[in-house]
């Protein structure tokens, strides 16, 4: 299919489609880029509906709840060990760690545990406050429009997150 705005990544207009539902089984169409391969919302919602959704409906919608239970910490505590250790031999000592979309935290807290400062932010209020409160990791509920371009870090983590930026081109 062509959509005239084109790829929020590349730009290029050329589509397949890759799904006609959502994993509820709801009419819902997603593409993949033709050029680049990022896959998106065939119509994509404008900035408010995106933030409203990601701060109040995106982890009960996506991960059916709105607080990490104990089976999603410890399937994340595992990916996130994997994930550190694929990383640390790109790492140098002191290096600063900012996550965006964070969820519960755990990704950070392997960096931090193995003497990294992390920083990091997620919408979702429920899955911050349990970063803070239970792995007492710094995630903050915000966005990222509402983070500015204050902080200085030498590694940004994005993971299963361009994809769901409005603008990932801005956003990078």
């Amino acid at each position: 299919i062509v959509i005239s705005k084109g790829c929020r990544l590349c730009g290029f207009t050329r589509f397949e489609i890759v799904g006609e539902w959502d994993r509820h089984g709801d009419p819902f169409r997603t593409v993949a880029c033709w050029r680049c391969g990022l896959v998106s919302h065939a119509q994509i919602p404008n900035a408010d509906e995106l933030r409203t959704f990601y701060e109040q409906e995106y982890r009960s919608a996506y991960n059916g709840e709105e607080v990490p239970s104990p089976k999603r910490i410890v399937r994340e505590w595992d990916r996130a060990r994997h994930r550190f250790e694929s990383m640390r031999p790109y790492l140098r000592d002191g290096d600063r760690i900012f996550e965006i979309g964070a969820g519960a935290g755990c990704n950070l807290k392997q960096f931090q545990l193995a003497g990294y400062r992390v920083e990091g932010i997620e919408p979702g209020p429920g899955f911050s406050q349990f970063a803070r409160e239970q792995l007492h990791c710094p995630v903050e509920c915000k966005t990222l429009e509402q983070v500015g371009g204050t902080g200085e870090y030498d590694v940004a983590l994005l993971i299963h997150v361009l994809e769901h930026l409005p603008e990932p081109r801005q956003a990078l």
